[in-house]
């Protein structure tokens, strides 16, 4: 009886401390792993850092569309850009000329 009840009172002294370390444990585990966690942190701040390259593109793009786009739309348009964009909308050319059709590249910034 004696040796029950030591057992009993070491038991009792060590399932506390155990609670804890499975709170802990808990915690910890989720702090890596979570929805919120290290893990989801990092995946995060990558996608961030692939959307900012993104965005620096297409602003690129849309300063270097507004450039051609006011080179026609001044009160004296540009008549290169004029007689570009008109051969290119009307497919038009003359007999003499070769068109090789080309996907212009966007400025390298």
């Amino acid at each position: 009886m004696y040796l029950i009840r030591i057992l009993l009172n070491k038991l009792r002294a060590l399932v506390l401390p155990f609670i804890a370390l499975l709170c802990l444990g808990y915690l910890g585990y989720h702090t890596v792993h979570g929805d919120r966690g290290l893990q989801a942190w990092i995946g995060l701040s990558d996608r961030l850092d692939a959307l900012k390259r993104e965005r620096a593109a297409l602003q690129a793009q849309h300063s270097w569309l507004r450039h051609k786009a006011s080179l026609l739309q001044q009160d004296r348009p540009d008549a290169d850009m004029l007689d570009e964009a008109l051969r290119r909308s009307l497919y038009l050319g003359r007999r003499d000329e070769i068109v090789i059709r080309y996907r212009e590249p966007l400025p390298s910034d």
